[in-house]
């Protein structure tokens, strides 16, 4: 009856001393509002705390992905652009999977460290290590300059193609935009992208 007691009282201490439990882990959810033109998350400095990551890798990897810039503002992070808050979520969520939990054990009890120039993600739960791609900051001028599919842009036609297609430039890349003459602004959507090429509606 002692050993019994024994053996309950260590695996209850064990459970005390173990990392947080995964289960009371909870997607955090961006509380998206808009001024303007801008859009702002304004429960941020809460997220960070929930990812336990410093504010500076999770407000970079943000902005990268959604191909826009923003600044802290106390508790807030405000983005230049309306953006959708689903596709603010889906970000979110690639966050956590890639940078917070594990992927072995897929706990949160994470933490992020160096190993010469390689970050890697090393789980407390399980003792799992995997290195990550690095985070790098947005900078006003490549969130301006870049051009993505389903996207819609502002253009001058600059030149034309030998196809008849009206020529525009934005940042490095190329836009190509049927029925339009040279030196007409325009609206145009983003159909697709191949390289620093982007072929072009009008809307």
């Amino acid at each position: 009856m002692g050993f019994e007691y024994s053996a309950l009282l260590d695996r209850a201490r064990e459970g005390l001393d173990s990392p947080t439990d995964d289960s009371r882990f909870t997607l955090p959810v961006p509380e998206v509002l808009y001024e303007g033109k801008r859009t702002l998350i304004r429960n941020f400095e809460d997220m960070v705390g929930q990812l336990r990551r410093e504010q500076s890798h999770f407000a970079n990897f943000l902005m990268r992905e959604l191909g826009t810039a923003g600044t802290v503002d106390g508790k807030r992070l405000v983005l230049q652009g309306k953006l959708p808050a689903r596709k603010i979520e889906a970000v979110v969520r690639d966050y956590t999977k890639g940078f917070v939990l594990c992927g072995e054990c897929g706990r949160p009890d994470t933490f992020l460290e160096r190993d010469g120039r390689t970050q890697v993600l090393q789980c407390e739960a399980c003792g799992a290590h995997r290195p990550l791609r690095v985070v790098k900051a947005q900078t006003a001028a490549a969130a301006i300059n870049e051009v993505k599919e389903g996207e819609t842009y502002d253009v001058q036609i600059v030149s034309m193609g030998r196809r008849g297609d009206g020529i525009a430039k934005r940042g490095s890349y190329v836009m190509f935009v049927p029925g339009v003459v040279k030196g007409a602004q325009v609206k145009v959507e983003v159909v697709s992208v191949r390289g620093n090429n982007a072929f072009c509606k009008r809307v």
